[in-house]
């Protein structure tokens, strides 16, 4: 049987998920030893010396493991708090990348972190471990979730102050994720 409690989740490059009950889930130390794991890998490429090449050999699928840990991590902490017959409610992020990464839309170093984001298989780790829990998922559509107010619904991309910051009119100073996620979870209670 379905619950009245639904969590709204917000996915990001910053913060791996932030949830509509104010729970910030992920550490920002994850995204510096991927950094460093990176600038590893390619200083040991533009080496090109057999013992650097043995040396990727050795090191390869390191990061993707972590990578993968790190959103297994993020999925069991965010079903922790929730019991079965809760909602947990994603944005569907289909052709994200196609959308928000193209050359001209954002900068190098956008697409790069673009590339790198692995929305997917934190959606995955998330589907898994709720449908072992008994817990229900649902989709909705993202546009405009992180311009519009959570409060008084006003849609507006100068509101988006900053990568962190959403700042209203109608009084409410919010970070940014944290009130998308919000309303993620209205647009899928109001449908």
């Amino acid at each position: 049987a379905r619950s009245e409690k639904v969590i709204g989740v917000d996915r990001g490059i910053k913060r791996a998920v932030v949830a509509s009950d104010n729970r910030f889930i992920g550490k920002r130390a994850w995204k510096e030893h991927e950094r460093k794991g990176l600038s590893h890998i390619s200083r040991l490429q533009s080496a090109g010396t057999p013992s650097a090449k043995r040396r990727l050999k050795r090191v390869s699928g390191r990061l993707k493991r972590f990578k993968e840990n790190c959103d297994r991590i993020v999925a069991k902490t965010l079903l922790s708090g929730l019991q079965p017959g809760d909602t947990i409610v994603l944005e569907r992020l289909t052709n994200i990348r196609k959308r928000c990464g193209e050359k001209g839309k954002a900068r190098k170093q956008q697409r790069a972190h673009m590339g790198r984001w692995s929305f997917k298989r934190v959606e995955n780790a998330i589907n898994y471990g709720a449908q072992l829990h008994g817990i229900y998922v649902e989709y909705v559509e993202p546009h405009y979730t992180s311009q519009t107010c959570s409060r008084c619904s006003v849609v507006r991309k100068a509101n988006r102050k900053n990568q962190s910051l959403y700042s209203c009119s109608c009084g409410l100073t919010l970070n940014a994720d944290l009130n998308a996620a919000r309303n993620i979870s209205d647009k899928w209670c109001i449908a």
